[in-house]
């Protein structure tokens, strides 16, 4: 019975106004209590409905308060993997909620999904990459998962078969990059001829992720040269004419910190020009770049909602999604990105 309650609060909590009454009839404490149940069934399906609670924002917070993220950590040592998918899942949504990374963070969480990374199961890595990506938005926690070895795997997961995990991973190392000494390591673990690669990806979303990261390592002086050494600059001023304002934000921002022609940096200008117009309804001042902020101030942390993988046909929700463009200095053009998206499946 418990197996079935739980499964069906999961499916329930697939709808936005159900996350809300689910949470108010009390169903939280519950469903906590049952994720150190005996049963893997149970495990699965209750961490599955907290999974799915916690794509709403207070209910973050409750679901926190309610003790949940210890156990769910335990739970990403499940000898299930679809208990640990689940278990990545929720700690992902739980994350999107700054409050709650120092909890994901002291509880332990880092070591266990660094070792995800390197899961059989590509739904339990894109789970895993996706919370550490959330963590990785809180620049406290950046050295804290270099440390524990993150960035070797990510840097191979640049490569995967599945492009959700490639935009995940390229996410998480952007962030990562907020971290001078990092910027080093991630350029010294083979990172910056992947991204370059996934410039070419034919998901907008990749080629978001990938761009903000070049963006990041080019902060780096050394990485500067490297990433210009690896082709970076035609597939980057290719990326100013995307559909897309924040792959063109991030191919612009990336190519100022890179050594360019001078036909090519006027382009670059021109785009961060006209994006800052279009986006603040600003125009910038006469001179040219003295009048253009240098960088993107946006947010970049995913909340994903997954319901009921395994259990029928999916259907996939609309992406939210915010941009804003901000003057900011030098030292800041790599913080303040978390953006929030959910992605529904319904029985």
């Amino acid at each position: 019975m418990q197996e079935q309650a739980a499964g069906a609060l999961r499916n329930l909590a697939t709808n936005t106004l159900n996350k809300v009454k689910i949470a108010d009839a009390g169903a939280i404490g519950p469903l906590v209590r049952l994720l150190s149940s005996s049963s893997v069934e149970v495990q699965e399906k209750s961490a599955g409905a907290l999974r799915n609670l916690a794509a709403n924002t207070a209910n973050q917070v409750n679901i926190a308060d309610a003790g949940a993220i210890g156990p769910i950590v335990c739970l990403l040592s499940s000898s299930s993997d679809e208990v640990k998918e689940h278990a990545a899942g929720a700690l992902r949504n739980l994350a999107a909620n700054d409050a709650n990374d120092a909890k994901i963070v002291d509880a332990g969480a880092i070591g266990p999904l660094v070792c995800l990374l390197s899961s059989r199961s590509v739904k339990v890595q894109e789970q895993a990459v996706g919370a550490l990506w959330n963590l990785a938005a809180n620049t406290a926690n950046n050295v804290k998962i270099a440390d524990a070895g993150a960035i070797a795997p990510l840097v191979g997961l640049l490569a995967s078969s599945s492009a959700e995990v490639q935009e995940q991973a390229a996410g998480a190392l952007w962030g990562l990059a907020d971290n001078d000494a990092n910027q080093v390591k991630i350029a010294d673990a083979g990172a910056i001829a992947p991204l370059v690669g996934l410039l070419a990806s034919s998901s907008v979303e990749v080629q978001e992720q990938a761009a903000g990261a070049l963006w990041g390592l080019a902060s780096n002086g050394a990485n500067k040269v490297k990433i210009a050494d690896a082709g970076a600059i035609q597939p980057l001023v290719g990326l100013l004419s995307s559909s897309s304002d924040e792959v063109k934000a991030n191919a612009a921002s990336a190519l100022r910190n890179l050594p360019l022609p001078a036909d090519i940096a006027s382009q670059v200008e021109m785009t961060a020009d006209e994006l800052v117009t279009e986006m603040t309804g600003i125009q910038p001042l006469a001179g040219g770049r003295s009048g253009v902020p240098d960088t993107v101030s946006r947010d970049d942390k995913r909340n994903r909602d997954d319901g009921c993988i395994g259990c029928g046909t999916g259907e996939q929700g609309g992406a939210e999604r915010t941009a804003a463009f901000a003057p900011t200095s030098a030292a800041e053009e790599n913080k303040d990105r978390k953006k929030k998206s959910k992605i529904e499946y319904r029985p």
